[in-house]
């Protein structure tokens, strides 16, 4: 019988076959195995670029969240329209999100965690510094929100925002370029092996290599004009934004001064007025006739009445309007103050916080002082006691203002006053209301007294606050 053994050559030929052939089989299988751990190494790296990318874009969308409700505040404050908080509204409620977002992926980084405390805190101060403003705006007081905003207090916050999420973009842009280059490294040595082992193996290396850095570097170069883009944007955001405050600081500057001049006329022209009330007084003292004397003192008594109100006069923000409540009722302190009431007679003013055109606030002061100064002269005689109250409410479902005079004095025969029918007093009156669209109803307050039925003068007129 044959044996098998004396088939196989024994020659060295043979051998060195073999020993390539193990040597060829060896090159291949080391050629895989470096191939699969490069893919595998590629595959990690590739990961933490699109991790590391996600950080800085998550990190940049928070600080643009938080500019945009900046930028919403800032619009609301500028042009006190509701429409602007809305982005403002949205910016704030997608902050929280974009905050866990960027914690939970640096959870595992505590430089970076510590970063992003520090950003909280800021964050939170900033979002407490809007909230301020913003609800100092829709209260009205757009003028302390606007001081707020000019402590720059915001401003620094968001600076300082700016500075440490530009730490955490850089941080992460070194850890990226650290990766790459670990990465360079390892593709060298693996190449420069596989050469070695198969230079086929090796072509295709390199040229893979080769093409990996070119997307490399063409990444990094649309990068970097990305950055330049946004910096140029950022640039021309900031440059609008201090165009913006500056036409801001300028409206308001003109606003005050239109303001105090405004002010400082209404002052001037109730001195002006004063005086005259001071030559008809003194031209009073000089007259022997009794009645020229009180014509002269009840002309000098209007003129102070109309001094009174044009001095009184302080318009709202808009410079159309006063405050009804505060005119009225200094009004009526001015008429405690310088009238000489017989008897203890008590004023109150009760009127409603309604505004009320400036042009008109005159015509209603006159109206008061005369309805106030008749109920003085007549309803209380011999010094009796009394109480007159000076109301002004909404009626009509805030359609119409009423302005009452009220006493509980000696009464009238309202026949006599209706239609202008009474004094001169009496005539001013119908005809101021009549110019401010009103009526005038003359009735007694209390009809079932006999003796103190008392007095009640109401004029309705038109609200234009509801028009």
């Amino acid at each position: 019988m044959l044996s098998p053994s004396r088939f196989i050559p024994k020659t060295p030929a043979l051998n060195t076959v073999a020993v390539f052939l193990g040597l060829g089989l060896l090159l291949l299988l080391v050629t895989a195995g470096l191939a699969t751990y490069l893919s595998l190494e590629a595959r990690e790296s590739a990961r933490d670029v699109q991790h590391t990318i996600k950080v800085q874009n998550t990190a940049r969308r928070l600080f643009n969240i938080l500019q945009d409700a900046e930028t919403g505040r800032s619009g609301f404050l500028l042009t006190r329209e509701r429409k602007y908080l809305e982005p403002y509204a949205t910016a704030l409620a997608a902050v929280d999100e974009a905050q866990t977002e960027l914690r939970t992926l640096t959870e595992n980084d505590p430089v970076q965690q510590a970063r992003l405390d520090v950003i909280d805190r800021h964050i939170e101060e900033k979002l407490q510094e809007l909230r301020a403003t913003v609800q100092l705006g829709l209260s009205g007081n757009f003028g302390g929100a606007v001081t707020v905003v000019k402590r720059d207090g915001g401003k620094q916050t968001l600076d300082s925002i700016r500075a440490e999420i530009a730490r955490i973009i850089a941080e992460e842009e070194r850890r990226l370029l650290e990766r790459q280059d670990a990465v360079d490294a390892n593709n060298f040595w693996l190449v420069t092996t596989i050469l070695a082992s198969l230079l086929l193996a090796a072509i295709c290396s390199v040229s893979a290599a080769y093409v990996a850095r070119r997307q490399y570097l063409s990444a990094q170069e649309g990068q970097r004009a990305l950055s330049e883009i946004n910096q140029e944007l950022e640039r021309r955001v900031s440059e609008r934004t201090g165009d913006l405050e500056a036409a801001k600081l300028k409206v308001e500057t003109e606003f005050m001064r239109a303001e105090s001049l405004l002010r400082d006329l209404h002052h001037r022209v109730g001195n002006s007025l004063q005086l005259v009330a001071s030559f008809l007084g003194l031209q009073a003292n000089q007259t022997d006739n009794a009645d020229a004397e009180e014509a002269l003192r009840r002309a000098r008594e209007r003129v102070h009445a109309i001094a009174s109100a044009q001095r009184r006069l302080r318009l709202t923000e808009e410079g159309e309007s006063v405050d009804a409540h505060a005119f009225l009722c200094q009004i009526v302190d001015d008429l405690k103050t310088n009238m000489t009431v017989r008897g203890k007679v008590e004023i109150d003013c009760n009127a409603e916080d309604v505004a009320i055109p400036s042009k008109d606030a005159v015509s209603i002061g006159v109206i008061v002082t005369e309805l106030v100064t008749n109920s003085l002269k007549y309803a209380f005689p011999a010094g009796e006691e009394g109480r007159i109250e000076v109301r002004l409410r909404r009626e009509h479902m805030g359609d119409t203002l009423a302005l009452t005079v009220v006493d509980n004095g000696l009464g009238l025969d309202s026949k006599e006053y209706q239609g202008g029918r009474g004094g001169l007093g009496t005539r001013i009156v119908e005809r101021l209301a009549a110019a401010l669209g009103g009526d005038v109803e003359w009735l007694e307050t209390d009809e079932s007294s006999p003796e103190r039925p008392g007095t009640t003068i109401r004029i309705i007129f038109p609200n234009t606050e509801a028009i």
